[in-house]
């Protein structure tokens, strides 16, 4: 069973995105559970996968994925 609470809107908005083949980008300080809670976020909404550590200045964003993104210097 996931720990992630089924309802909320926040997730309805990110399975909205990846039904539609959006990205999704979920951002945090570092330990606040971003990685530790990938794959029960992943399978609530519905992702196709994961891309953890990603940075916006330097990595594509990936259709249909779920992607972490912690501290980001320009």
């Amino acid at each position: 069973m996931s720990a992630v609470k089924p309802e909320t809107p926040v997730l309805d908005a990110a399975r909205a995105a990846i039904a539609e083949g959006r990205p999704v980008v979920v951002h945090g300080p570092p330990c606040c559970g971003k990685s530790h809670n990938r794959e029960a976020v992943r399978e609530a909404i519905g992702a196709h996968g994961v891309l953890d550590g990603w940075d916006p200045y330097v990595d594509d964003l990936q259709r249909g994925f779920l992607h972490l993104s912690g501290p980001i210097a320009p």
